[in-house]
């Protein structure tokens, strides 16, 4: 299948068979879980449907081969990197979204170009049935399916495939692993696990409760990212489990039962299993919900504060509509809680302090982390979902499905060229060549591109160089001047020696390359408003400017109306010694300054700036500035 049209013809045939099926889908559903209305829609149909769309509209993009660099070691010659197709694919897909668990990781396969075999859950049986339908709109050479129980897994798990995709508990997960290591068969396994969610003192709690409930109790809690336990700062449980009680009462009403908006549990014995979980001596309070009817495979939503660390709730993947609330004193502390468990699959954060935010970040590990919101990380399809440790590897979605599915192939197309130095590869290795290939592996960092574009540097100073000696350089220095003065430009020379003398390893065209980023302004609106020049700063001079390496930047606000800016320690303050050409138009002077950290009051304009500023209230002071002579001045500093 590595024809890319074919690819797309069977993807566009998947996307049209899910469009003639999805009223019969809707159906399975209600018959599988009790589902009905939008939130079968919503949960089953919808975000398959996008993840399949993102795969027709990228395919062709995803599957062009991806030039890379090539060491100056095998100079001349050219990389890439071809991603080929693994062969054939198990997808394993899991009962409690038969469709989801299904069509993206087939979709990915197929965008690889593989042939793909697919084991629907027999716990789903009728949209098992319905998803047999749907095979039929792809080729059968290519594409079969397979239903059947634990012995038809059991069996089809120990085959040679090139490939196997399994959804579903980390048990189940190991199972599959086993089997397949007997063939050294790859896996990516998504196993889902026990995902927390920590509240902290300063969160949203009105936005965090109704995520929470969102995200807990879609699909009666049967979610494989669902908030599995909440870890909540202790100043705030007891507002926060007020407004949670609230918010499920407004989307359940106070008979869950009859809700169109709730679904059953999957099967008699998960209902009670569920139920054994909520009967237990689990030595916590039930602040909500608590009912179940095992024959009806009904539990309510539930919430229990304080369950203890030994229960099943707590030491189980719930897997169902129950939520246990645990609290901490610090932040450090649900970290520590987090990090004595195995690696969830997805963990959730509420709260507003970016220095927390990081916290979480960096000394927590998760297969995602979604920082206040849940759910919504599985619509962007350019973040790969997968898990980590106990919670699963590997990971589809989007192009990480794709990249999964297939094998990235390193080509290298090399020059037949044999002539000195290139021959000093070869036997016999004389004191000479010795010298010429340990020269080579020093500079195995060089790539042939970044070599080439310092070539051209070095060649183009010469040329200057040339130009100047032979008298030649005056009608070239009247067209650069139209966009920035010789004077900048031997500014920036300076800098570039600077950085060549203070750095231990020298990059030219890297540090040319941070070099001019400083004007690349000044060039830029000198090209798009040619009625504007360019007047120079003669700050550029000052040696602690290069000691500091300060960054500095320009801004035209409005024409007319220059403002001058530059930093210092991190922070931009406008400047005081503005050397233009002033006049004042009747008798108007302009007073600047800072309104906040990201605006600035220029006369009766509020303008917003391109950079933070930090420390701005010690620099908030009046500055005079005037309008310039026609044609309006860009004031740029340099």
């Amino acid at each position: 299948m590595k024809d890319v049209a074919f690819r797309k013809r069977q993807l566009m045939n998947l996307q049209t068979g899910l469009n003639d099926l999805e009223g019969e889908f809707k159906k399975a559903f209600e018959k599988d879980f009790g589902i009905v209305g939008f939130n079968c829609y919503l949960s089953q149909i919808a975000f398959t449907k996008t993840d399949l769309v993102n795969n027709i509209q990228n395919v062709e993009k995803w599957t062009k081969p991806k030039s890379i660099n090539t060491s100056l070691i095998a100079f001349p010659g050219s990389s890439k990197i071809v991603y080929e197709p693994l062969g054939v694919v198990l997808v394993i897909s899991s009962w409690n979204y038969p469709l989801y668990t299904a069509i993206p990781p087939i979709a990915g396969a197929i965008a690889a170009g593989n042939c793909v075999v697919l084991k629907p859950s027999e716990l789903a049986p009728y949209s098992s049935n319905l998803l047999v339908q749907l095979f039929k709109y792809l080729d059968q050479d290519c594409f079969r399916i397979i239903e059947g129980g634990i012995q038809v897994a059991q069996t089809i798990t120990r085959q040679p495939f090139d490939l196997i995709i399994f959804t579903g508990s980390p048990e189940k997960g190991k199972l599959v692993a086993k089997a397949a290591s007997e063939n050294l068969v790859p896996c990516i396994l998504e196993l889902g696990g026990k995902s927390p969610t920590i509240i902290d003192n300063d969160a949203k709690l009105q936005a965090a409760a109704q995520r929470i409930i969102q995200c807990r109790y879609a699909n009666a809690g049967q979610t494989c990212i669902a908030c599995d336990y909440i870890l909540i700062h202790e100043d705030v449980v007891g507002q926060f489990a007020e407004i949670l009680k609230r918010e499920m009462l407004s989307w359940y009403g106070s008979e869950p039962y009859n809700s169109k908006d709730y679904n059953r549990i999957i099967t008699e014995f998960h209902t009670q299993r569920l139920a054994d979980m909520i009967t237990e001596d689990h030595g916590g309070a039930i602040i909500v919900g608590g009912q179940f009817d095992v024959k009806q495979k009904y539990v309510a939503p539930t919430v229990v504060m304080n369950p203890k660390l030994t229960s099943k709730m707590m030491t189980e993947e719930i897997f169902g509509p129950i939520l246990p609330i645990i609290t901490f004193k610090n932040l450090s502390d649900a970290i520590k809680f987090v990090n004595e468990r195995p690696k969830p699959l997805i963990l959730y954060y509420f709260g507003g302090r970016s220095s927390h935010q990081k916290m979480i970040e960096n000394y927590t590990s998760s297969g995602s982390l979604s920082i206040n919101d849940t759910i919504m990380n599985m619509i962007c399809h350019e973040m790969p979902f997968g898990g980590v440790g106990n919670s699963g590897y590997g990971a589809y979605h989007g192009k990480a499905g794709f990249l999964g599915c297939s094998h990235a192939k390193p080509v290298l197309n090399k020059s037949t060229l044999n002539i000195y130095p290139l021959s000093a590869r070869y036997a016999p290795y004389t004191e000479h060549k010795q010298k010429i290939l340990n020269l080579f592996f020093k500079m195995s960092e060089v790539t042939q591109a970044g070599a080439i574009k310092g070539v051209v540097c070095v060649s183009a100073v010469l040329c200057l160089s040339i130009l100047a000696a032979t008298g030649q350089l005056t009608s070239l220095y009247r067209y650069i001047a139209r966009f920035f003065s010789i004077d900048q430009f031997l500014d920036l020379f300076r800098l570039l020696i600077y950085q060549y003398l203070s750095q231990k390893q020298f990059d030219p065209y890297t540090m040319f390359q941070k070099t001019i980023l400083l004007q690349y302004k000044c060039i830029l609106f000198n090209l798009l408003f040619h009625n504007y020049k360019i007047i120079k700063s003669s700050y550029f001079g000052d040696q602690n400017y290069y000691k500091q390496k300060m960054d500095v930047i320009s801004s035209a606000p409005s024409k007319g109306n220059p403002l001058i800016l530059e930093q210092r320690s991190h922070s931009f303050i406008p400047r005081k010694d503005y050397k233009g050409e002033p006049i004042i138009r009747g008798g108007k002077k302009h007073k600047i300054r800072f309104k906040d950290e990201n605006q600035i009051i220029l006369g009766s304009q509020c303008l917003d700036i391109q950079f933070k500023v930090e420390n701005w209230k010690k620099y908030n002071e009046d500055v005079t500035l005037t309008q310039a002579q026609e044609p309006p001045c860009l004031c740029v500093l340099l």
